[in-house]
């Protein structure tokens, strides 16, 4: 209950991911151990991965050899993915496991992936459980809680038994498994493509399906020059595993038995995802991943390429004696970063939790576990971003937070190090059949120091619209129509109270005092059914005693609850609970659910466990104030929000368990730290700070007793940077006047600070604008050794091949014009009036001049429409060069005209100096190329994405001779690079559309016609199902073909 997310019962549909499905990456490859002093030979990293999955990424950190001491802590809900994680780290952890041997690797593949094995790997597995069983751990692995390694205990015993099996009992269960998994695949498959396949153990229905699948598939590699004959071989490759499950190098191996790991440990039930399969964990595939020694398993040895590099990285680091310890956690993520109080980590990573939590949950229960390193960082991913944020990642985040992005540092006390106002960092192949994962990189944001926060107009709206999430009265979504935002499965639907009394209560604990936060109360949060569980928030925040009441739930009335949902989980989606406490002389219809006595709790534990004939001890726990005044007038129920079916949870209180509930509340106020003057000193102190989307405002009082007067702002910041954190305000008059240092977690702009002395009145008034369009100072210092500091002169040169792209209008198109191109939606080239007119397209545009047209003159000058002069003087420097990751990179030298009047102008630039300079780089009589923008924030843009992209390139020695790179300097190394557009192919309307659908199969517009899609207000349901509206009977008749497959289902 310290989770601050609404309990979704996903055990009535589970699906296991004993392997993963996208790429790993190297968490540590942008840590800036120089930032923080961090001493990589005698400090200690630590590493936490939340829902770890499996231990690719863990073993991919292991290539860092500058750490010398690594304490890697793992945690996930599942049993067996903790299980097969330790067994797989006690396979390459030993002495004689060589991952170049044919045979030692052939098994850890089948353990990994396969799920028909050979008795040479039964017999080698049965031998590892039976070590483990009797505590033979690999010496750096261990699971700290006991009572979870007992669980683990559980789960081998039980694979143990699996596979010593007699040969009929395991080819039953052989037989039994791969009905289930065509069953399954089939099954999904069809629901997911808005059909159903009649006959699901069909042989041509399961062919049709693994053929979609191995297509899908083969869509994804992110290699454009193969060949039709190669993508062919792929998809066959691919088609061979979902066929049987398993994939391997060598042929007519028997098969004796099932890989155990496979299975739902309780049920030995196949449950795995419909899509998984063992190549999507490494696409997209680099060029020189690829190996096409043996054409018809290109991608098995590719895989197993990458996997071995994977291996001996780690065995390396286990031989050199640097020290590489695993932790093992299983339990809740989120509870575990509320519950772990001894380790802060330096990374986390959170894999895709955060469309199964909502990203508000995540953010606030990772936050307080990050070190205060500089450079620590948080990773979140999202596959569901799409749908939610209308292709674009930036809206996504923004939604999921409920504020502009400039607006997160003090909301959430963390700052976005990732730019996606930018679009996507890396290429998008456009045959890829699904939106690519996003991952979003955050740090820490600097805290408000000597600052009063006050209320806003701004801010007030962003907490309203949280809050309107988190206090969700209306439902059941089936008859009152989803909220738009929780329709996407980017997890804001389990948003709650809790959640919103997190977020205000980790701003008090942040901004310090007793200021307006502890008194504004927010309109949704005054519903009269959400006001118990209000009171019991404030008393556990407030250090009152709370209770935990625990029940027993009868089975008779769970399993039938559990039973039909899990037949309706297929079209409505997961079961999301809501506990209501109700009076016992009530409840005969719907509409008692809300009385003026009803009580909402959404912050619960439901337990079930599951076994081979169903859920067994469903028991539920609570927190409530001690004298709630409801032991003889209430009895409590569960209902699914999202379609209103109930359950009986206990018919009276006296029934229930009670005991004291213990756990601090996790964000506590801290106590100011404005600095106080003593009564003798003249100073200035904020008297208000108003903070909007891209200003501070604020008032200082000033206290003097005598005249008081030269004003005098002073910044820290470092050229060539334009923006800064802390200022300080001081007063030549009178003496001895005690300087007022500010800080804010979002950078200003130094060119903008206005401040105005009032005399008479002894205040100042101070307004900041942020840099909402310059780089933060921290981008200003990259460490040489980082994975994104590029050095030009060791970039290849960009090779051109065609790109076959059958999909797509203009098909033959090389690579570097299907770069470009992807900055921009494909539909909307085909028909420029359908594009936007933003700043960004205006960038992309100038990019696409710049790469697209070698031919044309290397002499390149920006200038906006009417203005005197130029903008930007660019020397190109050809021919274009690629990044490790593929990108098209062009080098430019770049003279930022404006600046350098400027630093003329304040006497740190000299005229001669840049004369010199330009006709050095410009020599006099060249042609030049004038490319035009039209308004000040294209080229606000445009100077913002060359200043960004300086911080992540070394100069080329021909720059370091012939550019004056000092500080204040108009002059730059920078580089121009595709700014992909978050959806380059994708049709925004098919995706509204299947995003409708997502919750409740077609039951959440409620607003139109399901037929006609008339919008009216006189629409009538369906008398079946009660979910689908249509304006007259015609329209029903005419949809009822379509419509009585889902009608069925509700």
């Amino acid at each position: 209950m310290l989770t601050s997310v609404q309990r979704s019962i996903t055990e009535v549909i589970p699906v296991n991911y004993p392997f993963g499905n996208t790429r790993s990456r190297n968490v540590l490859q942008d840590f800036n151990c120089e930032s923080g002093g961090f001493n990589p030979c005698d400090s200690s990293l630590k590493v936490l991965f939340l829902g770890s999955g499996d231990l690719r990424n863990t073993l991919q950190i292991a290539e860092n050899e500058n750490f010398n001491h690594m304490q890697i802590h793992l945690n996930d809900l599942n049993p067996s993915v903790v299980a097969r994680n330790i067994i797989i780290l006690k396979i390459i952890s030993a002495p004689d496991f060589n991952p170049e041997d044919d045979v030692d690797f052939s098994f850890i593949w089948d353990v990994w992936y396969n799920l028909e094995w050979p008795e040479f790997t039964r017999k080698r597995f049965q031998g590892i459980l039976k070590d483990l069983l009797n505590g033979v751990f690999p010496e750096n692995v261990s699971v700290p809680k006991t009572s979870q390694s007992e669980i683990l205990k559980k789960v081998w015993s039980t694979w143990l038994s699996v596979l010593s099996q007699t040969e009929s009992e395991a080819s039953f269960l052989m037989k039994k498994v791969g009905s289930e998994r065509k069953l399954y695949i089939c099954k999904i498959w069809g629901l997911k493509n808005k059909g159903e396949i009649e006959n699901a153990m069909n042989v041509d229905s399961f062919s049709t399906v693994i053929d979609e699948l191995a297509s899908n598939l083969e869509r994804s590699i992110g290699i454009e020059w193969l060949s039709d004959s190669a993508r062919q071989n792929i998809r066959e490759e691919a088609k061979r595993y979902f066929e049987k499950g398993s994939c391997r190098l060598e042929n007519d191996i028997k098969i004796v038995c099932l890989n155990p790991t496979m299975l739902d440990h309780a049920t030995l039930r196949w449950t795995l995802h419909h899509s998984l399969c063992p190549f999507d964990g490494y696409f997209p595939l680099l060029k020189e991943e690829l190996d096409t020694s043996n054409k018809s398993k290109m991608m098995i040895l590719s895989c197993q390429k990458i996997l071995k590099n994977h291996f001996s990285f780690y065995r390396k680091r286990l031989v050199d004696g640097k020290t590489f310890e695993l932790f093992f956690y299983l339990e809740d993520a989120l509870e575990f970063c509320y519950s772990e109080n001894v380790n802060k980590f330096d990374v986390i990573d959170c894999s895709n939790i955060a469309d199964h939590v909502g990203l508000v949950n995540l953010i606030l229960a990772c936050s307080g576990k990050l070190s205060d390193h500089p450079s620590a960082m948080l990773f979140t991913e999202t596959l569901n971003w799409f749908p939610f944020g209308k292709g674009s990642v930036k809206l996504y985040v923004e939604k999921a937070l409920c504020c502009p992005l400039s607006m997160i540092p003090t909301i959430y006390g963390l700052r976005l190090k990732s730019r996606i106002e930018l679009g996507l960092p890396e290429f998008v192949d456009l045959r890829r059949p699904m939106s690519p994962p996003v991952y979003l990189c955050w740090l820490k944001a600097r805290p408000f120091h000597n600052i009063a926060m006050s209320s806003s107009s701004a801010l007030n709206g962003f907490l309203d619209q949280l809050a309107n999430v988190c206090f969700v009265s209306k439902f059941p979504f089936r008859i009152t129509g989803c909220p738009p935002e929780f329709l996407s499965g980017c997890g804001m639907v389990l948003y709650t109270p809790q959640t919103f009394s997190y977020v205000v209560n980790s701003m008090i604990q942040r901004l310090g005092g007793d200021h307006w936060l502890k008194k504004d109360v927010r309109p949704a949060e005054m519903h009269p059914n959400f006001q118990l569980a209000r009171r019991t928030l404030d008393a556990w925040k407030d250090g009152q005693k709370i209770l935990k009441l625990s029940a027993k739930i009868p089975s008779s009335s769970s399993n039938k609850f559990l039973l039909r949902a899990s037949v309706r989980a297929d079209v409505s989606g997961v079961p999301i609970p809501r506990l209501m406490l109700l009076p016992k002389a009530t409840h005969r219809t719907r509409y008692d659910f809300f009385g003026p006595d009803v009580h909402f709790i959404d912050n619960f534990q439901l337990e079930l466990e599951n076994s081979s004939t169903g859920f067994q001890d469903v028991s539920i726990s609570f927190l409530l104030i001690p004298h709630h005044e409801l032991e003889k007038t209430h009895r409590a129920i569960i209902v699914d929000i999202t379609n209103g079916s109930e359950f009986a949870v206990f018919e009276s209180f006296e029934s229930v368990q009670i005991e004291d509930w213990n756990f601090p509340y996790p964000f506590m106020p801290s106590k100011t730290e404005l600095e106080l003057p003593s009564p003798e000193e003249f100073s200035m102190m904020v008297d208000s700070c108003v903070e909007t989307e891209d200003q501070f405002r604020l008032k200082i009082n000033i206290t003097s007793s005598k005249n008081v007067s030269d004003l005098k702002v002073t910044t820290n910041h470092q050229a060539p940077c334009e923006s800064c954190h802390e200022i300080t305000l001081s007063l030549n008059q009178p003496e001895k006047f005690k300087p007022l240092s500010l800080s804010f977690p979002y950078p200003i702009l130094v060119d903008d600070i206005r401040a105005t002395l009032h005399r008479k009145s002894r205040r100042v008034d101070l307004v900041l604008t942020k840099a909402l369009w310059e780089p933060w100072p921290c981008e200003y210092e990259p460490a040489d050794d980082l994975h994104n500091v590029l050095d030009p002169d060791q970039l290849k040169p960009w090779k051109e091949e065609k790109s076959f792209q059958p999909s797509l209008p203009n098909r033959n198109l090389n690579f570097l014009e299907n770069h470009i191109r992807s900055q921009f939606n494909i539909n909307h080239l085909e028909n420029i009036s359908l594009m936007e007119r933003s700043p960004l397209n205006a960038v992309r545009y100038v990019m696409r001049v710049l790469f697209l047209d070698p031919s044309r003159s290397r002499y390149v000058t920006i200038q906006r429409m009417n203005a005197p002069a130029p903008d930007w003087f660019f020397l190109v420097h050809h021919p274009v060069s690629t990044t490790p990751t593929g990108r098209p990179v062009l080098l430019l030298s770049a003279l930022d005209f404006q600046l350098g009047r400027k630093l003329i102008a304040d006497g740190k630039w000299s005229q001669k100096k840049n004369e010199e300079n330009l006709i050095r780089v410009f020599p006099v009589g060249k042609e030049t190329l004038n490319i035009p923008i039209q308004t000040t924030e294209d080229s606000q843009l445009l100077r913002f994405v060359l200043r960004l992209n300086r911080s992540k390139i070394t100069p080329s020695k021909w720059q370091k001779k012939n550019l004056t790179l000092v500080k204040d300097s108009p002059w730059m190394a920078t580089f121009v690079s595709p700014l992909y557009s978050d959806n380059p192919h994708m049709d925004l309307r098919s995706s509204d559309a299947s995003n409708r659908s997502t919750l409740g199969g077609s039951v959440t517009d409620n607003n139109c016609c399901a037929a006609c899609k008339k919008v009216s207000q006189s629409l009538k349901r369906c008398s079946r199902c009660r979910s689908t509206v249509y304006c007259c009977v015609e329209c029903q008749r005419q949809h009822w073909a379509q419509h009585k497959l889902v009608c069925k289902k509700v």
